[in-house]
């Protein structure tokens, strides 16, 4: 299993990323309509970001100073991205990328698609 696919399977790491603010203790987040011609993925998304490695190669434990929380709800609209999933994203800092029509506006992490507006 590469790194960034074992990423998702480290013991307690989605568990232990939604533990910081339950799921139930948000109000719930209804992305608004996309531009025509996009559409949402409808796989859940547990973080944002990739851990890394530490400096013998190893890998970074996941949790909240290693990468980014995502509020329940937030989707990936459909595409080909660097990375094929938030959790894999190497993209932390600088600006969105816009998708916008008359039908509709998103912001999203132009490393993978995350809405992030």
């Amino acid at each position: 299993m590469s790194t960034a696919n074992s990423a998702l399977a480290l013991p307690g790491a989605q568990e232990h990323i939604h533990s910081l603010l339950p799921a139930d203790q948000l109000p719930p987040y209804e992305p608004g309509p996309l531009p025509q011609g996009y559409t949402w993925r409808e796989e859940k998304v547990y973080w944002h970001g990739h851990p890394g490695t530490d400096d013998q190669g190893n890998q970074e434990e996941v949790n909240s100073f290693t990468v980014d929380f995502v509020y329940p709800g937030r989707r990936v609209v459909q595409g080909t991205w660097p990375a094929s999933r938030p959790e894999f994203c190497e993209v932390f800092s600088g600006p969105g990328q816009r998708l916008a029509d008359s039908q509709g506006e998103v912001l999203i992490c132009p490393g993978c698609g995350l809405d992030c507006g």
